[in-house]
């Protein structure tokens, strides 16, 4: 993500409502890149205590997923940005990220909506 100094970056990181995905608990990690081959890690959701896992229902689809993580950072200097999302439980899980606050699909995205399910 190519984002400005001051930029509010929403956070989320969630995985579908199933029972063996309760407790996965994957990681968050947001890098700046600083060079042609370099990051810097600001920030690991790891080391965030508050982390709890809660329910969301998405009404479009009809689905339930687990929140394990929602977070709003200020970016403090214009540039690259990186997400990586991993389980240190070294299982394989499902997981899903989104950043921002408003979904906003056009004619064509509503289209093709039906071959992405």
């Amino acid at each position: 993500m190519n984002l400005q100094k001051g930029h509010n970056l929403i956070l989320d990181l969630g995985a579908p409502k199933l029972p063996s995905l309760k407790n996965a608990s994957p990681e968050l990690y947001l890098y700046h890149q600083i060079a042609e081959e370099k990051f810097s890690e600001i920030y690991s959701s790891n080391l965030d205590l508050k982390n709890t896992v809660s329910e969301f229902h998405e009404p479009f689809t009809d689905t339930y997923s687990w929140i394990y993580l929602k977070k709003k950072y200020i970016i403090k200097e214009k540039g690259n940005y990186f997400v990586r999302i991993k389980s240190s439980q070294n299982i394989q899980t499902k997981t899903w990220f989104a950043t921002g606050i408003i979904e906003d699909f056009q004619i064509t995205d509503l289209i093709n909506f039906a071959g992405t399910i």
